[in-house]
């Protein structure tokens, strides 16, 4: 659930609600068609309209790795909708034996925003991808670390190894 969370920026509730029906691994895509609300009833996703998101060869072979017989991809045993609260408890295990910080389902979405910006993604895509209505939300979420931000202040340095000078412009 992890790795899916981190490789296609799905919400909890996308996840939680997400049907094997809406997935197809051989065409490598999900389409979020609804999303579990807190009492576990699926409901159209925030944006009221559906949304495809390709899939990436490492999610694709965690899914089909996972793959099973009941109707949701991240279930409980019975095949129940996972709760808010088992997917926090569950985070919040792997996180303290994993030695790392604390954190939230919804930083895994902002995580894959900002990895896509810093490869170089544009925000259009990145915003397509999260399904937000305004580039102006996209922004919020697609943070640059520190060496992201200085390999694009180094791009300016190939002019000076190409022999030319830049323009100034006024």
């Amino acid at each position: 659930m992890i790795v899916t969370a981190l490789r296609t920026g799905l919400r909890l509730g996308e996840l939680r609600g997400l049907r094997w029906r809406d997935v197809d691994l051989a065409g490598g895509r999900i389409v979020v068609r609804v999303a579990a609300d807190e009492l576990g009833e699926l409901h159209p996703p925030k944006s009221g309209t559906p949304r495809e998101v390709p899939l990436g060869n490492d999610v694709v072979e965690e899914l089909r790795a996972h793959r099973h017989s009941r109707v949701h991809v991240f279930d409980s045993e019975d095949g129940a909708i996972l709760t808010p609260s088992a997917c926090r408890k569950a985070l919040d295990r792997i996180t303290r034996r994993t030695g790392l910080r604390k954190f939230g389902w919804h930083v895994l979405r902002h995580t894959f925003a900002s990895e896509l910006a810093m490869r170089g993604a544009t925000m259009r895509s990145i915003q397509d991808l999260l399904g937000h209505s305004t580039v102006v939300m996209t922004a919020r979420y697609a943070h640059l670390s520190p060496a992201a931000r200085r390999e694009t202040v180094l791009l300016l340095d190939s002019w000076h190894s190409l022999g030319t000078v830049p323009k100034i412009r006024s």
